[in-house]
């Protein structure tokens, strides 16, 4: 017998389900990343669907921090988050309504591409890019909880300032090159399949390919073809963007789940964990293991 995945299509939906409390309109919400987290726990479902998008950043100074976009009908799957260690960071909850309220933003949604129902992306942000992302969360939660003159107005800001900013992690790398050349269609597509495998990964825990070999078979040219349009384009190598996809990964369930790290290693494509655990030592110097305790801190 199959069970119905829950899924909530309003805000104000998600919110009564986690005991959030509702909020003041089903338009938009923030939140610290902490209670969401702590929400999560003690109430919501492990498996569920929602109508709306999310623009959540979570961070741990001085490391990097992580930027997801999730658009509507993506099924969240898998573990929760940690209950003794809070992640920092912020949940901003935005509805379709809110997009579109205006007659003038009508384009949003095609404005802001990487908006799109089903899919989830993720960055990683510098530490100097962080401090500007969380500066601005903050001023959108101190709007948003506050009754003051002009709060409306003053929230579309932040949020269209905050989806700017999400757009130049999102979609420019994907159009161009450092050189400020346009990529070719193969490389654009090769981003778009990596996400899209990443978005498969966390679905369905199926093990994340991490050969060039596959995505050039999956893209019908030679994988040394493959290389050199990526490198031409991007002045890394097709495996350098791999490996990136799998580290961001990797910190992801490291920080935000109780996966033990042989299941983060399967689950990130390793057929060994001591292959994974060589290879995060070899990106930040550090074990596994090692980067979850600091994030404990």
């Amino acid at each position: 017998m199959t069970t119905k995945v829950p899924h909530f299509q309003r805000i104000s939906h998600f919110h009564e389900a986690i005991g959030a409390g509702l909020p003041n309109d089903d338009l938009l919400a923030v939140h610290h990343w902490a209670d969401v987290a702590q929400w999560l726990i003690e109430k919501a479902p492990v498996r569920f669907s929602a109508g709306f998008y999310q623009l959540s950043f979570v961070y741990k100074f001085p490391a990097v921090g992580t930027l997801t976009a999730t658009g509507p009908d993506y099924l969240f799957s898998g573990q929760k988050p940690v209950s003794e260690r809070p992640s920092n960071g912020y949940v901003l909850l935005i509805s379709e309504e809110f997009l579109t309220v205006d007659t003038r933003q009508r384009d949003r949604l095609q404005e802001f591409p990487f908006l799109r129902a089903g899919a989830t992306l993720i960055a990683q942000l510098p530490p100097a890019d962080a401090t500007v992302v969380t500066d601005l969360y903050e001023k959108l939660l101190d709007e948003f909880r506050s009754d003051r003159a002009g709060r409306e107005a003053i929230i579309r800001l932040h949020v269209t300032t905050l989806l700017h900013y999400a757009r130049r992690y999102f979609c420019e790398p994907a159009d161009t090159g450092p050189t400020g050349r346009k990529q070719p269609v193969v490389v654009t597509d090769f981003r778009q399949l990596l996400t899209e495998n990443m978005r498969l990964t966390r679905l369905d825990n199926r093990p994340f390919p991490r050969s060039v070999a596959h995505y050039a078979d999956a893209l019908c040219v030679h994988p040394y073809h493959l290389n050199r349009l990526v490198k031409r384009a991007t002045s890394r190598t097709a495996s350098d963007l791999i490996a990136g996809c799998v580290l961001t990964e990797a910190r992801y369930l490291l920080t935000c789940t109780t996966l033990p790290i042989a299941d983060i290693a399967y689950r990130l494509g390793f057929g060994d964990p001591s292959y994974f655990i060589r290879f995060f030592r070899k990106k930040t110097a550090i074990t596994p293991l090692q980067y979850r305790l600091e994030q404990m801190v």
